[in-house]
């Protein structure tokens, strides 16, 4: 259908909904047309080079072009790709799958379909899939581009990490709101490939030293120079086997602070250290397969030491080099990004907190640090981990509100020891309120002091798990 509307001469549009035509300078009828809001109608709009409008009784209220700024401000399209239909398939995905977001399809798997010419993707349509689509759509994409803003999903949100999901992938292109002021794509770098293991990527990585498990990965995209969008990810210690990680949960990327060291390096914890070359059948990177003299290339193998098993094999042409002796820099770090969230798989603590004191007016559960499964329920905030340790919650109100973001910090060891809420006019979330400007560390003390804390009273239900802020 994509190419159907392309090489038309022209498409009309019949607006049934519109009453007012071209003489009326109020165009608001026109931009609050339903039109504007179906999935299907988004390749309409963008693929033919000429669009005339009509209103519902067939009077011509004018052409895409010569109501761009209108249509722009209607559908958070930038103008210049309203009134240039070749130039589509120059932006990046993130900013195609934005077009897309707060549109409605009658059914679930066209949200997916109705993007297949914009996004430049064959595939399949099999109805019945539902919201299988969008994931297969993605996959799709990762086969044949190298974007990373498509990893991206949620940078910058406003509604909440509660209402965006989980994992790797985005669910619906409404996760790709924020994705409205042009990212940048920096490089055409090194591939990436599904496997059974998840999302086969070489990214810099940075491990905080002060939270096993827990890394920032810097994506090859972003909002201007240096401005790259950083990815939280967790991951497990591993007995043997390649590194894999998860995208950390209850947070969103964001942007990297453009003082920040340059995100082109990695750095590998104490924990991994390089190892000496072997030789592996490139075909089977990570297989234990026996390899033949003439097919075999040398790598370095990433394995962990102190009883804390981490691994990871790079090619030995990729492109790294140490930066001292004490600690290793590495331009790219090959890992696996799973699909789902990251699962616990030990018992933990619970703790649900009754939060209707301050919950009121529209306030949401932005993010939290350390990352751990959050979530509200009602109006009680329930946390699930495997420790004891001291947390940052924040809420945010909706947008056009003039509220302030709400700070919540937990101090927790075995029963809740504290409770402490604080306003901020801040827009930074709580992994960058608290990280050192190296992305290494963190740093509770420091929050501690720049907030004006108000301790909350609270009172504990019998069985020590449930909370109430009185």
């Amino acid at each position: 259908m994509f190419a159907w509307y392309r090489n038309s001469k022209a498409c009309f549009v019949y607006l049934s909904d519109v009453h007012s035509d071209s003489r009326t300078e109020d165009l608001t009828q026109f931009t609050t047309s339903r039109w504007f809001t179906r999935g299907w109608t988004l390749q309409e709009l963008l693929a033919p080079r000429a669009v005339r409008f009509f209103n519902s009784t067939w009077n011509g209220l004018g052409s895409k072009v010569k109501l761009s700024v209108a249509i722009s401000k209607a559908t958070g399209i930038e103008k210049e790709f309203i009134e240039n239909a070749d130039g589509i398939h120059s932006t990046t995905i993130a900013q195609r799958m934005s077009w897309a977001a707060g549109r409605k399809t009658s059914r679930k798997e066209d949200m997916a379909y109705c993007l297949l010419g914009i996004l430049d993707v064959n595939m399949p349509l099999l109805y019945g899939e539902g919201t299988r689509a969008f994931k297969r759509l993605q996959e799709e994409i990762i086969k044949n581009t190298y974007d990373h803003t498509i990893l991206a999903w949620g940078c910058g949100s406003t509604t909440g990490v509660q209402e965006l999901g989980n994992g790797l992938l985005a669910t619906s292109p409404d996760a790709f709101r924020s994705w409205k002021s042009y990212p940048y794509r920096y490089t055409e770098g090194n591939h990436y490939i599904l496997t059974n293991l998840g999302l086969h990527i070489e990214l810099p990585v940075v491990f905080l030293d002060d939270n096993p498990g827990t890394a920032l990965g810097i994506l090859d995209c972003g909002k201007g120079y240096k401005n790259h969008v950083v990815l939280p990810l967790e991951y497990k210690k591993r007995m043997d086997g390649p590194i894999t990680m998860h995208r950390a949960r209850a947070i969103t990327p964001f942007y990297a602070d453009p003082s920040a060291p340059n995100p082109t390096s990695v750095i590998v914890p104490s924990f991994v250290q390089p190892a000496s070359p072997v030789s592996i059948t490139p075909s089977l990177p990570f297989s234990d397969a026996p390899s033949s003299p003439s097919s075999a290339r040398s790598v370095s193998v990433f394995s962990a030491t102190n009883s804390i098993s981490t691994q990871a094999s790079t090619i030995a042409d990729h492109d790294f080099c140490p930066a001292t002796s004490e600690q290793s820099a590495y331009r790219r770090l090959p890992v696996y990004l799973q699909m789902g969230k990251l699962v616990n798989d030990r018992t933990g603590f619970f703790w649900s907190i009754q939060c209707q004191k301050f919950l009121k007016d529209g306030y949401f559960l932005a993010d939290c640090y350390p990352p751990c499964d959050i979530k509200m329920l009602g109006t009680a905030l329930s946390i699930y981990d495997v420790e004891c340790r001291s947390r940052l919650v924040r809420f945010c109100p909706p947008d056009g509100s003039t509220n302030k973001t709400i700070l919540l910090l937990i101090e927790m060891s075995g029963t809740v020891d504290c409770l402490q809420i604080a306003e901020t006019d801040s827009d930074l979330n709580s992994w960058q309120m608290l990280l050192y400007s190296d992305y290494k560390r963190t740093n509770f003390e420091r929050l501690r002091r720049d907030f004006v804390w108000e301790v909350l009273k609270w009172h504990r239900e019998p069985n020590g798990s449930f909370y109430e802020i009185v």
